[in-house]
């Protein structure tokens, strides 16, 4: 792994792997069908590893970040502890309300869970609405 710092940024870390080349190919073309970049794929990645659930208590741990973690906790309160299915819109009146913020900030924050693993982002078979899905 490499410690250089990518340019430009004093919070970003550039790591570099060796994996087999068509293992690679093969994750880039994943990655193209899912519509993301391989950078984008490895730290969602990353951060599931890092976030999931702690095996001693049998929970996923909360985020460190304060604005996420009261916006994953108004989340459970809405689905309950074992997590659940929301419409895109509750839960962005449920975080808008517990945090103080509007309903775009709100969906902001919805994108930073889901970055980290602890939401999904899903629409219904009509494709009418979006729907998160909240970890446990």
């Amino acid at each position: 792994m490499s410690g250089k710092t990518i340019p430009g940024s004093e919070r970003e870390k550039k790591v570099t792997v060796r994996v087999p080349q068509d293992l690679a190919d093969e994750y880039d073309a994943r990655c193209d069908q899912l519509g993301v970049s391989r950078s984008e794929s490895v730290r969602t990645h990353m951060r599931q590893a890092v976030d999931a659930p702690d095996e001693d208590t049998g929970g996923r741990v909360p985020p460190s970040e304060d604005d996420l973690a009261r916006t994953y906790e108004a989340l459970l309160k809405l689905t309950g502890p074992g997590g659940g299915f929301l419409r895109d819109d509750r839960a962005k009146q449920a975080i808008a309300q517990a945090l103080g913020v509007d309903k775009g900030q709100a969906w902001a924050l919805v994108r930073r869970l889901r970055e980290r693993g602890y939401v999904g982002l899903t629409t219904d078979s009509t494709m009418r609405f979006t729907g998160v899905k909240v970890r446990a």
